[in-house]
């Protein structure tokens, strides 16, 4: 009942945004606005579908169907949602390799984690700071470096990636970075953290690669 009562405000959201999106009198910004709009309306009613997700994730009963993904795109758009959300916030994001880099998962998985590390290190960027993402290949993956100048508070350091771990956040579930590690992990990734009042986060999310096609 409550997946129901949820979609329906979502769906009309998302005809709305489709209304205002067939407008030829938006600018170029606004129409990426809305663009931002009707994805992040998607992405939530995907959520809804897959709300037991987590739950065979925990019990070990997740049935993962992974595919070749290209890591940079995903990471565009879910850059593109994010600056959507928080306006002015500067999210830069630097690949080693040209070519577009591909990994082996599930679309709405990798979509997941990486807004909610994405949307967490903007939230604790101090003002007047920037978010950096970082994208390479390593021996036994493809990772990707999320970094802010915002240190996380000493008494959640040990367990980041814990269950219902927060710090600071009136309206904060601590779900997040937990449903990060374990989205990554069911694909057969890594996640790690490191931060210092000096020196600022860095989370680091490795997934398998996907496999170079044959010829």
């Amino acid at each position: 009942m409550t997946r129901h009562d949820i979609k329906n405000p979502l769906n009309a959201l998302l005809a709305l945004a489709q209304d205002l999106a067939t407008g030829d009198n938006l600018l170029p910004a606004q129409r990426e606005t809305v663009e931002a709009m009707q994805e992040s309306a998607r992405f939530v009613l995907d959520l809804i579908d897959h709300s037991q997700a987590l739950y065979r994730m925990e019990s070990g009963t997740y049935q993962l169907e992974p595919v070749d993904l290209d890591l940079s795109a995903l990471l565009a758009r879910v850059v593109a949602e994010t600056r959507a959300a928080f306006g002015s916030l500067p999210i830069h994001v630097h690949q080693a390799a040209p070519v577009p880099l591909r990994v082996r998962g599930e679309e709405l998985l990798c979509h997941t984690l990486f807004s909610n590390l994405i949307r967490n290190a903007a939230e604790a960027s101090p003002i007047g700071s920037e978010v950096s993402i970082e994208i390479e290949t390593e021996s036994d993956g493809i990772s990707v470096h999320i970094y802010n100048d915002g240190a996380v508070p000493e008494p959640i350091r040990d367990t980041f990636f814990d269950k219902y771990v927060t710090h600071g956040k009136t309206c904060g579930t601590g779900i997040g970075t937990y449903s990060a590690r374990l989205m990554t992990e069911t694909q057969g990734g890594r996640i790690a953290m490191r931060t210092s009042d000096e020196a600022g986060t860095q989370i680091t999310v490795t997934l398998p690669a996907a496999q170079p096609a044959n010829g």
